[in-house]
């Protein structure tokens, strides 16, 4: 993997609309809005465990992927990237623990 050279800037494309993504060759619009589907199995979800309820609790913002991401970019591994950001949002971590 290739480290950036500069900082990245959003790209602002028109705002998307149903069909303006329809022709891969010729996408005009930006991403839609969507929710993070997370998906578990019932008796897990069921289960009282801890991971079943972070997962059920789990949610970031794109600004939050998106530093991920950029770290991951530049060069750092994915494990140390999700630690940095773990490490610099302790609130939001322990709201998903509780």
């Amino acid at each position: 993997m290739v480290p950036l050279r500069g900082p990245l800037k959003k790209v602002s494309l028109p705002a998307y609309t149903p069909g303006c993504d329809a022709d891969a060759e010729k996408v005009a619009c930006d991403y839609p809005d969507y929710k993070l589907n997370k998906v578990m199995a019932k008796k897990f979800a069921d289960s009282g465990s801890p991971a079943a309820k972070l997962l059920k609790a789990f949610s970031w913002t794109n600004a939050d992927q998106d530093s991920v991401a950029t770290d991951i970019q530049g060069g750092m591994k994915p494990d140390a990237a999700a630690k940095k950001w773990v490490d610099a949002h302790p609130d939001v971590v322990a709201a998903w623990l509780k």
